[in-house]
């Protein structure tokens, strides 16, 4: 597999969108995207995007309601398989 990501600004705020890739047939896998409302709140939109990419549901025990989950928008996923 093969990862892919693009960040875009949005006026404060940035996407980060990454694909996924089956390297033998250069298939997309699956995309998720991120949105972080302020550009310096970059890293609290990783490890929602980072399940996305990999499929996974968050931690049982993950407090879901923090400050910084609230920085950001929920994952949306996109799958072509």
């Amino acid at each position: 597999m093969l990862v892919m990501g693009d960040v875009f600004k949005l006026g404060r705020g940035a996407r980060l969108v990454a694909t996924v890739f089956d390297v033998k047939s250069g298939a997309k896998i699956r995309s998720a995207t991120q949105q972080a409302a302020e550009q310096d709140s970059l890293l609290t939109a990783f490890g929602p995007l980072a399940r996305g990419v990999l499929a996974v549901p968050p931690p049982t025990d993950a407090k879901m309601e923090t400050s910084a989950r609230k920085a950001s928008t929920p994952i949306r996923r996109t799958s072509s398989a």
